[in-house]
């Protein structure tokens, strides 16, 4: 499936750059120096109680010390997680949903030092550092949908061009240039450089340490894994725990991006109030703008009759993720942004203070360090708590979608009431254009009445 041309005319440097509060952002939200922890980049240690920063040495030294009980119900999970693709009874949707429950439960009795920790800790350092654990699974998941994509757009059009008959017809082959870049920018980055670019910031998806590196591996794993076993896995076999995997880390990938935006353009943009909104729409729906145009364009050339309906669902797609986004950004617009900038999280009582101007002044002044380690209003980037509920809430949708539990969004939901509401206003009070323009109108009866004019003229003649 994939060409690769005789001749190429085609690197990365890793760099290791102190971040601070005003120092240019990741796509998550700052570089990152430690990555020998876990948690890298995080700069709190702890999270109601739960470690964010263990170091691998630590987890193995848990791991090495647990009792029997535990140590085989580790064994017992790991079997079972090695039969599972194997067994028919597993692959059933229905099946596969209280399979899912049972590892909840048992990783959540067990072995959550082990499973809950660092999905939370990769929450929380969302805020920080673009982690592994999420930059990691998205690739694999926008690299397996760019191909499948392509590969649906290949099969559509040759039915389209070959005759009834059942014929074996060999897929025209993609070239390995074409699968990394458009992959790249479709799926994988688009939104956060689209969003770098409109912004006027310096576009840091091409000079982030971890993210060329880790799309390349990801690209070879998804077209080149023996037997093709990880993009059917991803892409054909929701039944596997890895797909669950990747696609909850795909989810957290999904709403902290945005989030990441808003907070940077609060930091490095004067404009605090609409700049960050549209940073984090940019960032949500600019993969999808770029979809759009690339099979707009491709279908333009080879087939044209089909323009319509992909511009509609096209259209349909980019109208449901603003409607999703925006409302994500202006929540987190909302409480990491405009709550610091008006000093809503200034708690400062001066009826329970001492007169003295020395206590007040450093009253105020511990009050601003808690503000500062609770809100992180220097840098715009959210209560841990707030953040952990918005991308729980998030991944949760997500999961209920992949098990066959179709719930609409509510943000999507939401727009279509207000776009329903406003259509009934407008039609009602006759606002705007009516549906149907009436220089087409007067056109189509302009043509109608020469028509009837030629065909008196030719009744005449006769």
């Amino acid at each position: 499936m994939i060409s690769f041309g005789r001749r190429n005319k085609s690197a990365a440097t890793d760099s290791s750059i102190t971040s601070s509060f005003f120092s240019r952002s990741s796509t998550a939200s700052h570089y990152s120096v430690n990555y020998e922890t876990i948690t890298a980049g995080t700069a709190d240690d702890s999270f109601y109680g739960i470690p964010l920063d263990v170091v691998v040495d630590e987890y193995q030294h848990y791991f090495i010390s647990q009792n029997l009980l535990q140590l085989g119900m580790v064994l017992i999970l790991v079997v079972v997680l090695l039969m599972k693709p194997h067994l028919s009874l597993w692959k059933d949707p229905d099946y596969s949903f209280f399979f899912g429950v049972f590892i909840l439960v048992v990783t959540a009795w067990q072995m959550k030092e082990l499973t809950y920790y660092p999905i939370i800790a990769t929450i929380i350092r969302t805020r920080t550092t673009y982690p592994y654990l999420v930059v990691v699974p998205h690739c694999l998941m926008a690299a397996a949908a760019h191909r499948r994509d392509k590969q649906q757009q290949l099969v559509s059009s040759l039915s389209s061009t070959t005759t009834t008959t059942t014929t074996t017809i060999a897929l025209p082959r993609i070239h390995y240039l074409s699968s990394i870049g458009m992959g790249f920018l479709c799926y994988g980055f688009g939104g956060s450089i689209l969003s770098d670019l409109l912004m006027g910031l310096p576009i840091t998806a091409l000079g982030h340490a971890r993210i060329v590196p880790c799309w390349i591996v990801s690209w070879l794993i998804i077209w080149f894994s023996p037997y093709d076993y990880m993009y059917n896995t991803l892409t054909n076999d929701k039944s596997s725990i890895i797909y669950y995997v990747c696609s909850t880390m795909e989810a957290i990938d999904a709403i902290t991006t945005p989030m990441g935006r808003i907070s940077r353009s609060a930091r490095e943009l004067r404009n605090q109030s609409t700049a960050p909104i549209l940073a984090g729409l940019l960032a949500g729906i600019g993969g999808a703008i770029i979809r759009y145009g690339e099979r707009i364009i491709n279908h333009h050339h080879h087939h044209p009759d089909n323009i319509e309906t992909i511009e509609r669902t096209g259209m349909e797609a980019i109208e449901n993720g603003v409607w999703k986004t925006l409302g994500y950004s202006l929540l987190w617009w909302y409480i990491a942004v405009h709550k610091c900038v008006v000093g809503a999280y200034d708690n400062t009582d001066n009826d329970n203070h001492s007169s003295s101007n020395t206590n007040n002044d450093q009253q105020q002044h511990d009050q601003q360090q808690q503000q500062q380690q609770e809100y992180h209003c220097t840098e715009f980037n959210g209560n841990n708590t707030h953040r952990f509920l918005i991308v729980i809430t998030y991944v949760l949708w997500n999961f209920a979608n992949d098990i066959g539990i179709g719930i609409e969004h509510p943000f999507i939901t939401m727009g279509r009431v207000l776009r329903s509401v406003g259509g009934t206003v407008a039609s009602v009070l006759h606002l705007g254009p009516p549906s149907i323009p009436q220089c087409q109108l007067h056109h189509n009866h302009v043509n109608k009445n020469n028509n009837d004019d030629m065909e008196d003229v030719k009744r005449k003649h006769d």
